[in-house]
């Protein structure tokens, strides 16, 4: 039998803060504010088992966040204002930034 080991994270690899094993033995990362919580309950806010926001998907949102467009879920309704910048940018075009704002703003 082959085993293989592995060392448990000492720190988040998306904030760098120090993480906990609960009592439940789950390791996680206990700041509130890490992007890398928030942007897994973005992705399962816009999904199709939350508001089923089609075509932000987490590359999507991940560029959103990076390109500082959204920090919180309610800068998702104001993704209009950055239309002409978003249009332009590599993998997007005017269809698909209108049938995304379209959706959002189904929601």
């Amino acid at each position: 039998m082959k085993y293989i080991y592995f060392e448990i994270p000492k720190v988040c690899p998306v904030c760098g803060e120090k993480t906990i094993i609960n009592s439940s033995n789950q390791l996680y990362c206990p700041n509130q504010d890490c992007s890398g919580k928030f942007i897994n309950r973005l992705n399962h806010f816009c999904s199709k088992k939350g508001l089923d926001i089609k075509g932000l998907s987490l590359a999507t949102l991940e560029k959103l966040m990076e390109w500082n467009w959204v920090n919180n879920i309610i800068d998702l309704y104001s993704l209009s204002q950055h239309k002409e910048e978003w249009i332009v940018k590599p993998g997007f075009g005017k269809k698909s930034v209108d049938n995304i704002l379209q959706s959002i703003k189904d929601s």
